[in-house]
């Protein structure tokens, strides 16, 4: 993705992209959102559904942290961890937030493709 949008979706959902300036031996988004630009209003809904999260468990401790955004054969690949603070012990509330979260994903990630498909078809 171009430096513009990529930056542009950094600065929408800070919490979310907190890992972008780390290191390489500690997360993938050190290589920045490798995606095609045409994605970049998907992206930028999911990271806003994301960050809309984030900003609700700030109280709890809790962070969504994208680690890995790219894409691969033709589809967006969304990987991210869930950080919270060490004595935070609610696991049904955790496996919930992932439950949403992967669902939020998987959406993102089923348009994607279909915006490919779309592309393949109308440009043959």
């Amino acid at each position: 993705m171009n430096h513009e949008l990529e930056q542009k979706l950094y600065s929408s959902a800070p919490i979310l992209y907190t890992q972008k300036d780390w290191d390489m031996q500690q997360t993938c988004m050190c290589w920045g959102i490798e995606c095609p630009d045409e994605w970049y209003d998907l992206l930028y809904q999911l990271s806003y559904e994301l960050e809309t999260i984030n900003s609700k468990n700030t109280t709890l401790g809790i962070q969504i942290q994208a680690c890995q955004v790219k894409e691969k054969y033709y589809s967006l690949r969304f990987y991210y961890d869930i950080v919270t603070v060490d004595d935070y012990t609610d696991t049904a509330y955790l496996n919930s937030l992932r439950e949403t979260v992967d669902t939020l994903i998987d959406e993102a990630e089923a348009k994607s493709y279909q915006e490919y498909s779309k592309w393949l078809k109308d440009n043959k």
